[in-house]
């Protein structure tokens, strides 16, 4: 088909003048967006949250009245307690313990400086502090750690780090009068939470006496799965801007939907999360870009189709252990190409309005897989049967997108989710 000089040009203004009222629209909602998200995480800090609990006294005395809800990091440094209008901060030299209603306790004088979290209290009790496990049987306490030290094997080898495994020892000591198979659980036992309090509860019940369990109200491990929908907005951005193919330049905007796995331990942390996702989605992408030379105009269409497996694999971690919390995610995102088609059509108009067409399919190939980063803010809310999210994330690829490196392409993306958990 053949267009007069003036023709072309109109055709242009118009694609040109139609790509750039859809780029504003999309930043303006995307502006809009990025904006309630933050008020939101200011809203979520400015708030502040005690819970019912109690302190002990020096003299053994029980003050009930509300306790901050804060970190451990925190918690192991002070308490603040609040009885009426009235805050205070108590420091491990000022009381003896503190604690949550049915969940978390705090004990002073089992580590220099700094409170103790219980773990189990009975005739043997566990404790855990910033940087180590306690174990307290009568009046005996011992630090149980696990250290790495340098230790020198001869002149010619030098030095080389071993894991200081004395823990080990001491809680054999501590359990060989009553475990009967003590070597052998030894040999098998982990320096983790999981491990050593299943193991002074086991001791405790060989003893025949009381103990109470903390935080026996949250699981292990939870692993939940879910569905994704959501919108994607990705752009190619050209990094080699000498070539022809810089032009390439446009977005878009397209559906994705997938499955997802979430897997936490809340005795550990009720903060953080893994999360693993399955996603499918299709981008195309057009623009017209033109060039004027040596007397000859230039005009050139691309069309690019990728049809894409995605595999994000995130962190989560929750601003507050609310049922209705802020998170951030970061990971690490791994795009599979399953199907593309890349089409460049190239018009030169002359002197004498005489175009000339060429048609170039598959001028490059496109990478079968791209490695990216991934960060995003998200929105969580539990409901009695199923969790479910809103997140905002932007994935950073790190590859170029073609091969051979015509242009440098990048692929990024901005994308709205909703996510559906089933507990």
């Amino acid at each position: 088909m053949f267009y007069s000089f003036s023709e072309n040009l109109n055709r242009i203004r118009d694609l040109d003048n139609s790509l750039t009222i859809l780029t504003y629209a999309m930043k303006k909602k995307l502006m809009i967006t990025l904006t309630m998200v933050m008020l939101l995480c200011v809203k979520s800090f400015g708030q502040k949250s005690f819970k019912d609990g109690y302190i002990i006294t020096l003299k053994k005395d029980t003050i009930y009245g509300k306790v901050k809800y804060r970190p451990d990091s925190k918690n192991y440094v002070s308490c603040l307690f609040k009885k009426g209008n009235d805050t205070k901060e108590y420091f491990p030299n000022e009381i003896y313990e503190f604690g949550y209603n049915n969940y978390k306790a705090y004990r002073s004088r089992i580590a220099v400086g700094e409170f103790a979290e219980y773990l189990v209290k009975g005739h043997t009790s566990l404790y855990k502090s910033r940087e180590m496990f306690h174990l307290q049987k009568n009046d005996e306490i011992f630090d149980l750690k696990s250290e790495i030290m340098n230790v020198e094997v001869n002149r010619l080898i030098g030095k080389v780090s071993v894991r200081n495994n004395r823990w080990k020892g001491i809680v054999s000591y501590f359990i060989s009068d009553c475990l009967t198979n003590a070597s052998e659980i030894i040999v098998n036992l982990k320096y983790n939470e999981k491990d050593l309090t299943n193991l002074i509860i086991q001791y405790n019940k060989c003893k025949g006496s009381n103990y109470k369990e903390f935080k026996s109200n949250l699981k292990w491990n939870i692993i939940e799965y879910g569905a994704i929908v959501g919108i994607k907005k990705s752009y190619i951005k050209a990094r080699n801007k000498s070539s022809k193919y810089s032009y390439i330049k446009d977005n878009s905007i397209s559906p994705t939907f997938g499955l997802l796995i979430s897997i936490k331990s809340p005795r550990i942390s009720q903060k953080m999360s893994y999360q693993g996702e399955l996603l499918f989605s299709k981008s195309s992408y057009s623009s017209n870009n033109t060039d004027y030379k040596y007397g000859n105009l230039k005009n050139y269409d691309s069309y690019i189709d990728l049809t894409t497996l995605s595999i994000p694999i995130s962190f989560k971690y929750a601003f507050s252990k609310r049922p209705s919390s802020l998170y951030f995610q970061g990971g690490s995102n791994i795009d599979y190409h399953i199907k593309y088609n890349v089409v460049n059509y190239e018009d030169t108009v002359n002197n004498n309005n005489i175009v000339y067409s060429m048609n170039n399919n598959n001028d490059f190939e496109i990478n079968k897989i791209q490695i990216g980063l991934l960060a995003g803010l998200g929105f969580h809310k539990s409901f009695n049967n199923f969790n479910a999210e809103i997140s905002l994330r932007y994935i950073h690829q790190l590859n170029n997108l073609e091969t051979p490196k015509k242009f440098r392409g990048q692929k990024n993306s901005f994308s709205i989710n909703l996510i559906l958990l089933k507990k």
